[in-house]
């Protein structure tokens, strides 16, 4: 900027005071030249403890979810009831039914175990989803060369989440 030039400064800063309950504090620093060349800044700031506290509580509980989904002593099976594609399975799971999570993730029953388990389990599964609840059936299944009767409990997750479509 030469010297004959004048400069202005103008500010506008909102007081940490006076933002929202949880809101944010902005501030704005403008430097310009009489012939309007911007040569300032702009900085705005936002409080976001709020924010990252709820993300680290949904964190925190996401992984004590998986601890207890990897702990119990029962075989889980997490399917999206549309496409009935594995979301998640559990150790437990890939011990008893022989199956291991790189290779059905993402996968549908039927791929990932084979049709005759889809045929014993869809109508169940079926019935659950469209019920809204718990349903549970008994079928053989043969692994690690036993036969094995397996009662299976299906039921529907609904999230408050997911009605709000987020």
């Amino acid at each position: 900027v030469g010297s004959d030039e004048e400069r202005t400064i103008g500010a506008d800063l909102a007081s940490p005071d006076a933002a929202p309950t949880g809101g944010s504090w902005k501030g704005s620093i403008g430097l310009t030249s009489d012939r309007g060349a911007v040569l300032g800044v702009v900085t705005l700031l936002t409080d976001i403890t709020e924010r990252k506290q709820r993300e680290r509580q949904r964190e925190l509980e996401r992984e004590f979810l998986e601890a207890l989904m990897e702990n119990l002593p029962v075989s889980l099976f997490v399917m999206d009831p549309e496409s009935l594609r594995l979301i998640a399975i559990n150790r437990y799971a890939e011990l008893e039914f022989g199956v291991r999570r790189p290779a059905v993730i993402g996968k549908t029953v039927q791929q990932a175990m084979g049709r005759r388990i889809l045929h014993l389990a869809l109508p169940a599964m079926q019935e659950a989803i469209e019920r809204d609840a718990t349903v549970e059936r008994d079928f053989q299944w043969r692994s690690g060369g036993r036969q094995l009767t397996i009662n299976a409990r299906h039921f529907a997750l609904r999230l408050q989440t997911a009605r709000r479509g987020c």
